[in-house]
């Protein structure tokens, strides 16, 4: 083994790695456009697939745990399909990456442009944070022949249907687990103007869950949601923040009309995979995913003491194998250390009502509970 010169060891750290790496703005990873209530997916090199239909169907493998931010230059106009870097972001939940080329603020906790009414809304007139906040999720598209991990950056208002939801997935059991995003088909659709909603189609057939396992076997997830961005060194000396005049840096999106109701049909899941269309396993009307989602009644009064869980009955032969046998794996403990995700959202929400449970379960064909 090489003996290091006394003259390395002795020299103190000069912080060039942080200078070499700040403002080296990564590629746009592949991603779904949500701009003028249209879905258009995006890949790596900017090639863009519009949808065709007023709804997508997707399955969510993954997220950042952190709520992502991202800061545009007021001076510049952004036009529709601008990808240019912005001044600032975070995947990190703590402050500036080490990628953006003009950090605003040691960290977002006192960056002025995090404030509300820092800027205005173009659309409502309010007072709003003029740094931009969302949930990146990744996903991939079933019966996807180009098998590519999508991003979707959940827009702010759009992030308390989403943790309704997940809510309401985990409500059910598969498996003797609570039931997650990954295992099923989530149906993206515009609830109002630029604000997502999200409903379960079915059960994922069992090449969408093959894709899903090789996904986790690699960094994919981590690479398109940022999850691991590194925040800058506090300490470091920063210039002064750039002036937002109360204007919103960044694109916007424009005031248009909803689009017109149309009758898209029942959900046809032979157009991912062809086997699927004909399993009695999976959902084929779209009228029961359309009713899992409605507004819940208000939950009865919380009783003292800890309610006893109930446990979901294994399915027997008569059950008709309503759960798929890839689907029926055990809960995994997570690691004690490991933090609870953060929505950025209120984290009393009422739990989903017996009601809504149980619609779920009938749509899925799922043991519904006591």
């Amino acid at each position: 083994m090489t003996q290091l010169p006394a003259f390395l060891l002795n020299r103190p750290s000069r912080a060039t790695t942080e200078d070499l790496v700040s403002g080296i703005a990564s590629s746009v990873p592949a991603h779904l456009s949500i701009t003028d209530n249209r879905f258009t997916l995006v890949d790596a090199s900017g090639n863009e697939k519009p949808v065709q239909t007023f709804h997508l169907d997707i399955c969510v493998i993954g997220s950042n745990n952190n709520v992502s931010r991202v800061f545009y230059d007021p001076s510049k106009k952004y036009t529709k399909g601008d990808n240019s870097p912005p001044l600032c972001h975070s995947d990190n939940g703590v402050g500036p990456s080490r990628r953006s080329s003009t950090p605003q603020a040691p960290t977002c906790a006192v960056c002025p442009h995090a404030e509300w009414g820092s800027a205005t809304s173009q659309l409502t007139g309010r007072g709003i944070p003029a740094c931009q906040s969302g949930k990146k999720v990744a996903f991939i598209v079933p019966g996807d022949a180009d098998d590519i991990v999508y991003m979707l950056k959940v827009p702010p208002a759009s992030l308390k249907n989403l943790e309704k939801y997940v809510k309401t997935l985990a409500a059910n059991a598969i498996g003797g687990r609570p039931a997650e995003p990954p295992d099923v088909i989530t149906r993206l659709e515009f609830e109002s103007q630029g604000v997502l909603k999200f409903s379960p189609v079915s059960l994922v057939d069992e090449d969408t869950f093959s894709r899903s396992e090789q996904v986790y076997a690699t960094d994919a997830i981590a690479q398109v949601t940022g999850r691991d961005d590194v925040a800058i060194d506090p300490s470091r000396q920063l210039a002064a923040p750039v002036q937002t005049g109360g204007a919103l840096a960044g694109p916007q999106p424009t005031r248009m009309a909803p689009p017109p109701q149309q009758n898209l049909g029942a959900y046809q899941t032979k157009e991912h995979n062809p086997q699927v269309a004909s399993s009695p396993r999976f959902l084929q009307p779209a009228q029961a995913a359309q009713q899992v989602l409605q507004e819940s009644p208000k939950p009865p009064k919380a009783t003292r003491g800890k309610p006893k869980a109930a446990e979901a009955p294994a399915p027997t032969a008569e059950d008709g194998m309503a759960i798929p046998g890839f689907l029926r794996r055990t809960q995994e403990a997570a690691p004690a250390t490991q933090p609870a995700p953060s929505f950025g959202m209120v984290s009393n929400a009422p739990a989903p009502s017996k009601d809504v449970n149980d619609a779920l379960a009938k749509a899925f064909a799922l043991p519904t509970s006591a």
